[in-house]
């Protein structure tokens, strides 16, 4: 499989280096900055230049801009787009995440390494479930959204649409994180999180 990754930066070493590890052939960068260097992978364009590099260096895109607020940022946009032109979006799993035989993982969503996703598990399209992240059985984790590193999300979580959970979070059982909502790095969250709420530190509700 010959794919782009569509938008710099950090998280898209990571993209690179999973995708890489599956056998993926990675034909280029798309970023507005053309002065990103990736070793020997190429930027190759713009967004503009998304349709006409379908079919020509590449059949699939991955998504490599990672998470900068707002809904998922940028991502739920970009992820519109390629569906729209006609790339593949495969989601990218290291070979280390250890994911449930009857959890689910949508397209153009990235597992990283040593992550879990446990058992009736849903993780929705564009989602990033980050290094070392848990995602406990029963949970609902919708499209782009960002589990981060180290974040543990107990049994029966629901993580709406673009929400984030910061690095070494813990979410209880049952709780749910609304749409759009933050949740601080290293917080306890024992209440519901109201969408768009930002929290942080021990959360009661």
């Amino acid at each position: 499989m010959r794919a782009i990754v569509a938008g710099g930066g950090g998280h898209a070493r990571s993209v690179i280096d999973v995708a890489r590890s599956l056998g993926i052939d990675i034909t280029g960068i798309v970023d507005p900055d053309v002065s990103l260097t990736y070793g020997s992978i190429p930027v190759v364009g713009q967004d503009d230049d998304l349709p006409m590099l379908l079919g020509t260096i590449a059949e699939a895109a991955l998504l490599g801009v990672g998470y900068l607020g707002g809904g998922g940022g940028p991502r739920p946009r970009l992820f519109n787009d390629l569906s729209a032109f006609g790339y593949e979006l495969p989601a990218i799993i290291d070979a280390s995440a250890a994911i449930a035989q009857d959890a689910t993982i949508g397209e153009a969503t990235f597992v990283g390494k040593h992550a879990v996703v446990n058992a009736a598990s849903s993780i929705g399209n564009a989602t990033i479930i980050n290094t070392h992240a848990v995602v406990e059985h029963d949970c609902i984790v919708d499209s782009f959204a960002h589990i981060s590193v180290g974040a543990i999300l107990c049994g029966g979580v629901s993580v709406g649409r673009g929400a984030f959970v910061g690095a070494g979070a813990t979410v209880i059982q049952r709780v749910s994180i609304g749409e759009n909502a933050i949740v601080g790095a290293g917080s306890v969250v024992l209440s519901d999180v109201p969408a768009g709420a930002k929290v942080m530190g021990v959360f009661h509700g």
